[in-house]
């Protein structure tokens, strides 16, 4: 993604792959609660360059949901 992207991107690694289940939506950071994930809330407790929400997925996971599948991606367009 690095090589190929034409943005500059950070790693973020986190000790539980259900927690890697976030959204960075218009600066913030949608993130799994302390509750969910101690140990991967303490890593997105060190990002300070952008705003954090920590959203429970408690519920929608039970069923095989994931948070970035809420997630509607709209392109932006340029107004004149």
């Amino acid at each position: 993604m690095e090589l190929m992207g034409e943005f500059d991107y950070e790693i973020l690694s986190l000790p539980d792959d259900q927690a890697t289940d976030c959204l960075y939506m218009n600066g913030t950071i949608l993130h799994c609660t302390k509750e969910e994930f101690p140990d991967s809330y303490k890593v997105f407790e060190t990002v300070t360059d952008y705003h954090r929400v920590a959203v429970s997925n408690r519920e929608l996971r039970k069923v095989g949901g994931a948070l970035s599948r809420l997630a509607l991606l709209i392109p932006l367009t340029k107004t004149k």
